[in-house]
């Protein structure tokens, strides 16, 4: 189920798909071009400035009166520069039936899970696809039988997943990289006998009683986060590693969401409960609250306070970047036609000061055209490892000359 590989090929056959549906139905298309600005010279003599050139397309048709449907969005990307951002995917492929208590949806689909606002940790459907954005929200589309039921006493989820997608990551020598030995992303390594055959397990069980919401889901199966740790060759001169290749653990994972909502507060959570690791279990989670002020200034902009601590019981051995963290942020919403927005944060490690700020703005410029800002920098680690250098207790320093601003208008039509 790779995809990536071939772009142009896979968006030959998406364009001839889309000649074959009916013409009836709902069809959108957006084509996005972006720049990319690094702030800094890289030390392995990376471009500074890339460009990026990118299309989606979202279809939908339903019949038998609405109970039945089909989603197909596919997308294509090509990077000037990083040839593992030259990828096609397909995010959504689906039939959906609907019948009074229950759908299923059978197919390519995207699902998320999670409330918080800066770590996903009960997000496991989904592997993650870094190049498009290394905030790690950008995903791929995961093969799935999916039975929902709605009954009175909650939405439960019953999840089959088809086969493991791998991480995409950034190719050798270009920017955003997690290390400076090598890595063999195309010769990943399963400690799950079927390999990237293995059928996956979830389910998830939703509610709400007054203000309160939660969800339980349970995950069984092969890990979307890769370890960097299965050495293929030493150096001999130096006795170190020359090529690694990424592993990919068989887990069970729990996680609990929670949210609260009161007056202008969102108070909200996710916890995880993860064995399969080189751990026996260990336990993770992100806490806190969003707090929206109406009418800032007297105008008709609204602003919302966020605020998070995010905690992993394994310190220096957990491979997120968040096992000691707070995220301080906020919420800029203008209320004006062109849909004006900008978000904002940074996050702090407590106990080595390094710190990553991200924002995130859009306006629409015209009826058709939307213009995107991103930003993504690291800095504040007082000792920090060589570029390039993965450090367990510095997981931002590799990125330390990787400072970005990321410009792209977007055509809808």
């Amino acid at each position: 189920m790779s995809f990536n590989r071939q772009p142009i090929q896979w968006m030959a056959l998406v364009w001839v798909m889309m000649f074959s549906l009916p013409v009836s139905a709902d069809l959108d298309s957006e084509i996005g071009f972006q720049m990319r600005v690094f702030t800094e010279d890289s030390p392995q003599a990376n471009a500074d400035v890339t460009g990026a050139l990118r299309y989606k397309l979202e279809y939908f048709t339903e019949w038998n009166d609405g109970a039945d449907s089909f989603e197909f969005i596919p997308w294509v990307i090509w990077d000037s520069e990083d040839e593992e951002r030259r990828s096609a995917d397909i995010q959504d492929m689906a039939w959906i039936h609907v019948a009074d208590e229950w759908e299923l949806r059978t197919g390519i689909r995207k699902v998320f899970w999670g409330v918080v606002e800066s770590q996903h940790r009960v997000d496991i459907i989904n592997q993650t696809h870094f190049t498009m954005n290394p905030n790690g929200e950008e995903k791929l589309g995961q093969p799935m039988i999916n039975l929902s039921s709605v009954r009175d006493w909650g939405i439960i989820d019953v999840y089959l997943l088809v086969g493991h997608r791998e991480r995409i990551l950034p190719g050798e020598g270009d920017r955003l990289q997690f290390t400076s030995i090598p890595v063999e992303w195309d010769d990943a390594v399963y400690e799950a006998g079927g390999e990237e055959n293995r059928v996956d397990f979830a389910v998830r069980w939703q509610h709400s009683y007054g203000d309160w919401e939660w969800a339980l889901s349970h995950f069984s199966g092969t890990s979307r986060d890769p370890i960097l740790g299965d050495v293929v060759a030493i150096d001999q001169s130096t006795g170190r590693p020359s090529h690694i290749r990424p592993l990919y653990n068989t887990i069970d994972q729990t996680g609990l969401e929670l949210q609260y909502i009161w007056e202008g507060w969102i108070f909200k959570g996710e916890l995880i409960s993860n064995s399969g690791f080189d751990v026996d279990r260990y336990t993770a989670g992100t806490f806190g609250f969003e707090y929206t002020q109406v009418g800032i200034f007297d105008t008709n902009m609204d602003f919302g306070y966020i605020a998070e601590y995010s905690g992993d019981d394994r310190g220096d051995r957990a491979l997120s970047t968040a096992e000691h963290d707070v995220f301080l942020g906020g919420r800029l919403s203008f209320n004006d036609a062109d849909s004006s927005e900008v978000v904002m944060g940074v996050n702090l490690d407590l106990e080595t000061d390094e710190q990553l700020y991200v924002l995130e703005a859009s306006k629409r410029v015209a009826e058709s055209v939307k213009i995107i800002v991103d930003a993504f920098i690291v800095t504040g680690s007082a000792n920090p490892p060589a570029f390039g250098e993965r450090d367990p207790e510095y997981k931002t320093a590799s990125f330390s000359k990787d400072d970005y601003l990321q410009v792209e208008a977007v055509y809808y039509f």
